[in-house]
């Protein structure tokens, strides 16, 4: 057998995660076990390839989120594999450790190494001139490509047939036709999930910490023209069956000890036209459905787009088990919106809000906001402010625009039409991320101004009596499953820190008299403590600041926040699964 390792790059650094990866939710590599789960059965589009012959690939998946090594060790333990090749899949803010892995390798064998994934897809010949330790790139989906890229160099033919592929031959790149995107999802075998750990990949479930979780898509691409969004996927839209769904989904509950779900769709609820004569939400009632028949008991989670919020579907939904569901909002003003090519309006999010909220508390409706979209200025972004005053969500992302590689926003960001880049930022990679950062000035805003807006947006969501009650409930179902506040702490960081942004709080404070008790908090704290926040002054809670910074100080313990575990104030839902 011929061993190929693929590897996923660390990014909780880049993002500034907690250091413990027990109170960080880490989300299985989904591109990387569809891949693994072709090259090991040999097929293309389920036909092997190898003309009836079993395949001759042994893949290796190895996480270094998991891991956590420096470049050269990392690259030390990928040779001990005797690998034919390496493939490294990077998104943007990945793409400088995935170079350093790549370096790593090369100073040490001549190892075949190939990158992949959404910064090589969407930069193309740009990316492998400037990842120089990589022999080749793929583009678009990588299973079909990289194996026959295996079974053309192993029988020396000729590279230019590999549709998908650039790849570099002496001292020129050569870019190859882009391979067709895979036309029946359903023909794509299980992810490899047997060839992960899959105890180390957990989701914050509130009141019971952090538990395995798995991770999977029931569909590719999407339909919608967002300038600030880049599909490695495509404009089209694919479903797998309600079958096929139900079917991965039974697989890795009986074979792995997974307590939660999370189904990474871009938009779960989009209508499966090829059910049409069944129903505009056919295909999702169908998973709804199965699930409930099979009595698959798992809380799960979904993202939807606003336009494709239906209250009978939702209602199924629920029904079979879905706890999350997260929804784009971006923005509190129309325009904006049109700029950045949403395809909403406040009408139909406050629509699709209305029809969410019929079945909360059962679920936890989460929004995402993008602060410094093309044409932005100060009098939209109160706008946004506005509606997070009373915008009916249990909890908010606030992120900064960040023009990713491949999309409209960042060919805008280059010519400087709308939004442009700060000096020095277009080509920093690293500096890519969404939280506590800022690439950009657009409108009547500069970085410093959305950098402070995205701290004010979080304080003041996070601080509304409305929500301050929600995470105080939160609070009472940890102590009321015996959960230590310290293993849910990812769920609480963004509500506590904006109270710790609110009042000026700094963790070198000392405010308590008597010395603090671990896992001392009670029912009636927590009940002591709501009806004081909930007192209201000006839409601000109303306690003294002695009072107010010996509750934070227990807060503050009692999750185990401290300065070396400071992250991003705006972060609250941070995904990163390939």
């Amino acid at each position: 057998m011929k061993r190929v390792v693929l590897v996923r790059p660390s990014y909780s650094g880049v993002y500034k995660l907690f250091k413990d990866k027990s109170r960080t939710p880490i989300v299985p590599p989904i591109g990387l076990g569809y891949i693994a789960s072709v090259l090991r059965g040999g097929t293309y589009d389920g036909d092997s390839i190898r003309k009836g012959e079993a395949s001759k690939y042994d893949p290796i998946i190895i996480d270094n989120e998991i891991l956590k090594l420096e470049s050269g060790k990392l690259a030390d333990l990928i040779i001990e594999y005797q690998p034919i090749m390496v493939g490294i899949s990077a998104a943007t803010t990945s793409f400088f450790e995935a170079l350093e892995i790549a370096k790593a390798i090369k100073e040490r064998s001549n190892i075949y190494t190939c990158l992949g994934g959404t910064h090589a897809t969407s930069l193309g010949e740009g990316a492998l001139k400037e990842g120089e330790y990589f022999d080749c790139l793929i583009q678009y989906e990588g299973e079909y490509t990289l194996l026959e890229l295996l079974e053309a160099l192993e029988n020396k033919s000729d590279l230019k047939k590999v549709s998908g592929l650039i790849y570099r031959e002496d001292d020129k790149v050569v870019i190859n036709n882009l391979r067709p995107l895979i036309p029946d999802l359903d023909r794509l075998p299980l992810q490899a999930y047997d060839l992960l750990d899959m105890k180390q990949y957990n989701h914050l479930i509130p009141g019971y910490g952090m538990n395995p979780m798995g991770a999977l898509l029931t569909s590719r691409g999407c339909p919608q023209t967002c300038h600030f969004c880049f599909n490695q996927f495509g404009k089209s839209i694919r479903f797998k069956s309600p079958q096929k769904v139900l079917e991965e989904i039974e697989y890795l509950l009986d074979n792995f000890d997974v307590k939660w779900l999370t189904l990474y769709d871009d938009s779960y609820t989009w209508p499966d036209s090829r059910y049409a004569k069944k129903g505009k939400y056919y295909r999702v009632k169908q998973i709804s459905r199965g699930l409930k028949k099979l009595r698959i008991n798992i809380p799960y989670q979904i993202f939807m787009r606003a336009n494709s919020v239906d209250e009978q579907t939702v209602n199924e939904i629920v029904d079979s088990g879905c706890k999350v569901i997260s929804i784009g909002i971006e923005s509190g003003c129309d325009t904006i919106l049109k700029n950045a090519g949403k395809g909403v309006n406040q009408k139909i999010i406050k629509n699709a809000l209305e029809i969410l909220n019929k079945f909360y508390p059962n679920i936890e409706i989460r929004g995402s906001i993008i602060l410094g979209l093309p044409g932005e200025t100060h009098s939209t972004v109160q706008k946004t402010m506005d509606l997070l005053k009373e915008i009916k969500i249990q909890r908010v992302n606030v992120n900064i625009a960040t023009p990713y590689p491949g999309t409209k926003m960042y060919d805008m960001a280059i010519k400087g039409e709308d939004i442009a880049f700060i000096k020095g930022a277009k080509k920093d990679w690293e500096r890519f991320r969404r939280h506590g950062n800022c690439l950009i000035n657009t409108g009547d805003l500069n970085s410093e101004d959305l950098i402070n807006y995205q701290k004010e947006a979080h304080t003041l969501f996070y601080s509304r009596p409305d929500i301050l009650k929600h995470h105080f409930n939160m609070i009472k179902e940890c102590i009321k499953h015996s959960s230590s506040l310290k293993s849910n702490s990812y769920y609480f960081r963004p509500f506590v820190f904006a109270l710790k942004e609110l009042y000026n709080y700094e963790d070198n404070q000392q405010y308590l008299k008597t010395e603090h008790r671990k896992n001392s908090i009670k029912l009636t704290d927590i009940d002591a403590w709501e009806n004081k926040f909930l007192m209201q002054e000006n839409g601000s809670p109303k306690l003294s600041n002695k009072s107010t910074m010996e509750i934070i100080e227990i807060l503050n313990k009692e999750f185990g926040f401290g300065k070396k575990d400071i992250t991003p104030k705006g972060e609250s839902d941070f995904v990163e699964s390939d």
